[in-house]
């Protein structure tokens, strides 16, 4: 069991460094700063100390509350081991690694930098070089003045370096600022995960929607508000015939899919892995405030069925969230489980973390999994063996979410018709004809190397499954579904439930936004067949959600009273009217022989309600766009957040399987 940040220290070939910021930190204006001796104007006890006896490395802290003779100790250990000084302090916790390093910022007389002041110069790649001195850590900071400033870790084997060039020239003092190893590498960490799929692949990220980003973001999804407010006011004609096409033919596919009822057609190239042969298998969980069911997740986690030593568990969590903190430092069981405390900066979203997370990763596989969730146990060995009989460009694996309470509420079981209609119907279909798929926000399942491909998570997205499903098939990838089950709790009341689908849907339009930023590429990527996918996905889900309240209005005037109706007008209103109705007939009848053959698979029971109120579930998602539609441009990357553990119902784990 550990808890931690990231590892300790700079590694080989890891010594922090932008363009060889190390080389420009002691250059200025082509030229090298020349040194000279600078004594202090101490006693001449602690000179004597400092420069005759004790290394350079621990010599800076004498009188600043460290025995004399622990110094003294500290040399005599690092003499005989071939070490530092300072490491063994360290190591033995006479003194912190943050209190080392206040101590020679003070002793240089230059400012001590924590994590949240440390903010990178973005126009510089992230990457750690080697420098011109050993051991010597340097980030180029956001220029605030004139001329570049840095943040410095220097290790102890250069401390001496330092002290003499720093104290030699002021021009160097006033570029300069200390830090821990730890807040460097951490602010590195944290900024390449906001900002790293933006500056590698700007065309992928999100972020161009954001206000703060510039006002083309917050103009695009303004004139996005306009075009959708002026279909509805000026052209519900050209709206509503659009929709009723766009219903029709995903009606077609609901009808088409429910015949296919899920059957799987698993890949059969190349071999399975043997026992001595699984990869190591990287387990992302992602929490915020779910200490209420940290026992639960630990439990379901220690279920999964694969070698102990190749799974590497890492629990995320913010750092502010302390209760959650605490309840996984008492629940952790053993060494496959780690806690990654994700620093603050930038947006608090789900994909932040993720991608923070990836940093550390050990994994050749990678899953997501959310707070509530509960796999299958065999889960991980499943999709392991489809990557090995799989083709190499096989990138994604995408596993059956379901609801295990579905009986408690109307939305619960309304949610939970939803997930066996799309994870069990539908999915399995697109999946045996190699269409593009929308994953869901847990249980896929990647390989590192097409994550790395992609560019990984968009932290400014918020659903990030859906965009990474269609970078990964941009790019080349195949999407696959996998017959094993997931359990997750869905939401009990309204406003929990409302608060989930506008972040989705949200997410969907940011997604949309962000691939149609270049239609014809996007055609070239998909192929025709995917591209009219994600039409049908996003551009027909949009549609249809903006024109069913008006159908349903249309057919409330009518059975009111039908002189109340507005008057047609010639064969195109009739024409509408008619498109309109079969729409809506076409709409409800596929969704329901769909609903029926999913409730079948899943075993849930149906009641009748349930199947009245589909109307009154539509026209709330309708709801739910229209507020989606808005917090696009005033909120875009904010995160409403689905409260767990609050259902009483949850049936035991291995409940109620689909029948295969």
């Amino acid at each position: 069991m550990s808890v931690w940040s990231e590892p300790g220290g700079f590694g080989e070939g890891e010594l922090a460094g932008f363009s060889d910021a190390g080389q420009a930190f002691f250059h200025h204006e082509g030229e090298v700063l020349q040194s000279s001796k600078v004594r202090d104007d101490e006693d001449a006890v602690a000179a004597l100390l400092r420069e005759a006896v004790l290394p350079p490395d621990i010599g800076f802290l004498v009188g600043r509350g460290i025995a004399t003779e622990v110094l003294y100790q500290a040399k005599t250990i690092a003499d005989e081991c071939g070490g530092y000084a300072a490491d063994i302090l360290i190591e033995r916790g006479f003194v912190t690694s943050e209190g080392y390093y206040r101590a020679l910022a003070d002793e240089l007389g230059v400012p001590f930098l924590k994590l949240k002041d440390l903010k990178p110069e973005p126009n510089l790649v992230l990457k750690f070089t080697r420098s011109d001195l050993p051991g010597l850590a340097v980030l180029a900071l956001e220029s605030r003045g004139e001329g570049m400033e840095f943040a410095m870790a220097p290790r102890p084997a250069s401390i001496a370096e330092v002290l003499r060039r720093a104290k030699s020239d002021v021009r160097v003092r006033a570029r300069l600022s200390i830090a821990s190893p730890d807040s460097l590498r951490r602010a590195v960490a944290i900024h390449g995960a906001v900002r790293g799929l933006e500056a590698a692949r700007p065309e992928y990220s999100a972020a161009r929607l954001r206000g703060r980003s510039g006002p083309a973001g917050t103009l695009r999804a303004a004139m996005l508000v306009l075009m959708l407010a002026a279909l509805v006011v000026f052209a519900p004609r050209v709206l509503m015939g659009l929709a009723a096409a766009l219903f029709i033919i995903g009606s077609a596919a609901r009808f088409c899919a429910g015949l296919h009822e899920g059957r799987e057609h698993p890949l059969r190239r190349g071999k399975t892995p043997g026992e001595a042969d699984w990869p190591p298998y990287t387990v992302l969980v992602p929490l915020y405030r779910e200490a209420a069911v940290v026992a639960d997740l630990i439990a379901a986690l220690q279920r999964l069925d694969y070698p102990p030593d190749l799974l590497d568990i890492k629990l995320l969590v913010e750092e502010d969230d302390r209760e959650t903190r605490e309840a996984l430092t008492r629940h952790l069981p053993g060494p496959s489980f780690q806690v990654v405390v994700v620093p603050p900066g930038g947006p608090r979203t789900k994909p932040k973390a993720l991608s923070y997370a990836m940093r550390f990763a050990r994994g050749e596989l990678v899953t997501v999994f959310d707070a509530e969730d509960r796999p299958d146990p065999d889960q991980l060995r499943k999709c392991a063996r489809l990557f090995a009989s799989g083709p190499p460009s096989l990138g994604g694996v995408q596993a059956r979410l379901a609801v295990d309470h579905a009986q408690e509420t109307f939305f619960t079981r309304q949610f939970a018709l939803e997930y066996a209609t799309l994870f069990d119907i539908l999915l399995p279909w697109m999946s045996n004809h190699r269409l593009l798929l929308p994953l869901g926000g847990t249980s896929n399942h990647f390989r590192r190397r097409a994550l790395d491909d992609c560019g990984g998570w968009d932290p400014h997205n918020v659903t990030e499954d859906i965009d990474i499903g269609i970078r990964l098939v941009r790019d080349g990838w195949q999407m696959v579904t996998v017959a094993s089950t997931t359990w997750e709790e869905a939401p009990l009341t309204f406003s929990a439930w409302l608060n989930q689908r506008v972040r989705w849907h949200k997410g969907w339009l940011q997604t949309w936004l962000v691939h149609m930023r270049r239609p014809g590429q996007l055609w070239r990527d998909l192929g025709p067949t995917n591209f009219l996918v994600t039409v049908l996905l996003f551009a027909g889900t949009a549609t249809a959600l903006i024109a069913h309240p008006l159908f349903i209005g249309l057919v409330a005037l009518y059975a009111i009273d039908h002189k109340l109706m507005p008057q047609l007008g010639g064969l195109a209103d009739l024409t509408m009217m008619g498109a309109g109705a079969i729409s809506l007939v076409a709409g409800y009848g596929a969704a329901v022989f769909a609903m029926q053959r999913a409730a079948r698979l899943r075993r849930l029971h149906v009641r009748l309600g349930d199947w009245l109120a589909l109307p009154v579930y539509w026209l709330l998602m309708s709801l739910a766009f229209a507020i989606a539609v808005v917090e696009l441009v005033w909120r875009p990357d904010h995160w409403r957040k689905t409260r767990h553990g609050v259902a009483r119902g949850r049936l035991k784990h291995g409940l109620r399987r689909p029948r295969e």
